[in-house]
């Protein structure tokens, strides 16, 4: 029996012989979009600061293609490297400190 609130929030669905997750990520797109406008104007900081916002399904769809697991902790150095280029080039749209085109 699957717990009714381990999918809470995911549709999922068998696809062959796997499953399919999908969620709603507008609440997501909205939160980046807001950070990237509150650093419009002003200068990167140099120290520590958030990269991006990474919904549960982008989360499982890197760890999938890509073999991150972003959650682990664990993570090497590497693999956080690539794991900001994955978010730079295939998810740009949740970056707080990138200019989307739109």
């Amino acid at each position: 029996m699957i717990n009714d609130n381990l999918f809470k929030g995911y549709n999922v669905n068998a696809r062959g012989n796997g499953i399919e997750v999908t969620q709603d990520i507008a609440p997501h797109l909205e939160w980046a979009k807001h950070q990237r406008d509150l650093n419009k104007g002003h200068r990167p900081d140099t120290g520590f600061r958030a990269l991006c916002n990474v919904p549960d399904s982008v989360a499982l769809d890197i760890m999938t293609k890509h073999r991150i697991n972003i959650h682990d902790v664990n993570i090497q150095p590497e693999e956080m490297r690539k794991f900001k280029q994955i978010m730079r080039s295939e998810y740009p749209q949740f970056m707080y400190h990138q200019k989307i085109k739109t």
